[in-house]
């Protein structure tokens, strides 16, 4: 199928300065920008955003990755990705969003975000792959509750829960783990909760 008719205007106006391969296979030449345009276009219903489903969980002080990606991959290095805290409104009448961290034109837009995140947040090194996910340097028990991604690119959205335990304990890779051994059918009836005959 030669799609020239829907180029027309492309290939009849061909200078005979042009290399005569482009003349000779201008159909070709036009499917092959027809492809690289129609693979340039995003089609929002086929990303999807992909995080945790239990929550994320850790103890003041702490520094955490809230994990976030885009499903298949998607570069969003020059694309906007902000991050808000759902249940937080500016006050006032307009009642804007209070903003966690928002990326636009390859950097963070600081002049959306609140004070409290400006120093505290940045985002994943993988944009090119899809990957937006969100580190909050030092947090505390203030940032307890839901997070959520937003790429309006795409019109996707998902939530992290992060909960700031004062009692957590997270296991270091300092601490020695115990070895495994080969569990009996007994021990295996409690661990799994299923019966061994």
């Amino acid at each position: 199928m030669c799609l020239t008719p829907f180029f027309s205007h492309f290939g009849e106006n061909l200078s005979e300065a042009e290399p005569v391969w482009l003349r000779k296979s201008s159909c070709c030449y036009m499917i092959h920008i027809y492809n690289n345009f129609m693979n340039s276009l995003v089609f929002p219903g086929n990303y999807q955003l992909i995080v945790p489903p239990e929550p994320i969980i850790a103890a003041p002080g702490d520094d955490v990755i809230l994990p976030c990606r885009v499903d298949p991959d998607w570069n969003a290095m020059e694309k906007t990705v902000e991050w808000f805290r759902p249940h937080l409104r500016a006050p006032g009448p307009q009642k804007r969003v209070e903003y966690v961290y928002v990326h636009r034109f390859r950097k963070m837009d600081r002049d959306m975000m609140m004070e409290t995140y400006i120093q505290r947040t940045s985002l994943s090194e993988g944009l090119r792959h899809g990957d937006v996910s969100l580190r909050i340097h030092n947090v505390s028990l203030e940032d307890n509750g839901r997070f959520r991604c937003f790429i309006p690119n795409l019109s996707i959205e998902a939530e992290v829960l992060l909960v700031v335990d004062p009692d957590f304990v997270k296991m270091t890779t300092a601490e020695t783990v115990p070895q495994r051994t080969s569990p009996t059918p007994d021990e295996e009836t409690i661990r799994t909760g299923e019966s061994a005959g």
